[in-house]
């Protein structure tokens, strides 16, 4: 009966704590110690941006990719940044010509014509911005507004400032390709 002697012999509170130490120092022992997250910078535009119409219409045509969204949490009440890597997809975007191509995953998402033009335009309103530019998305097959947002571009970057036009979405921030 070696089984019940060494039973008899693990109920001994002795035992038994110097077991409940073991099984923890070996349960740290084993555990990786998980990399400190590092606080998000985000991303810093190094190029003037404009909301001139003209300026705005000769760089947008191109390649572009989705680098960064930020949202205000109004719970919380901070900034939340939305990226490819926290989100677990990419996103690009073609325009060329009259034709905006959305890919997601490098796969295609829709397609849609585009124009940039004033906010005027399509607002019918006499406010202040209403000179902006806004890049107006057409539905392809019948011609129909789909959605507009406003805009600021420069060189290598371009911003659709959703916030203004969308209430659960904020400024993304796009590169040229």
């Amino acid at each position: 009966m070696l089984s019940f002697k060494c039973f008899e012999y693990f109920n001994q509170p002795f035992m038994k704590f110097l077991f409940f130490i073991s099984l923890l120092f070996f349960t740290f022992s084993c555990c990786k110690k998980k990399p400190v997250d590092q606080e998000y910078q985000p991303i810093q535009i190094t190029c003037t941006l404009t909301k001139n119409l003209d300026t705005c219409r000769s760089l947008i045509q191109g390649n572009w990719t989705w680098l960064e969204e930020k949202r205000f949490d109004q719970v919380q009440q901070i900034f939340v940044y939305l990226t490819p890597q926290n989100q677990g997809y990419s996103l690009s975007l073609r325009l060329l010509n009259d034709t905006a191509r959305f890919y997601k995953n490098n796969q295609p998402d829709s397609v849609y014509t585009f124009k940039v033009v004033r906010l005027t335009e399509i607002s019918g309103t006499n406010f202040p911005e209403d000179n902006d530019p806004v890049l107006v998305f057409f539905n392809l097959h019948n011609g129909l507004r789909s959605f507009h947002v406003p805009i600021k571009i420069c060189s290598n970057y371009l911003l659709l400032q959703y916030q203004y036009v969308r209430s659960i979405e904020g400024e993304q921030i796009w590169k040229k390709q």
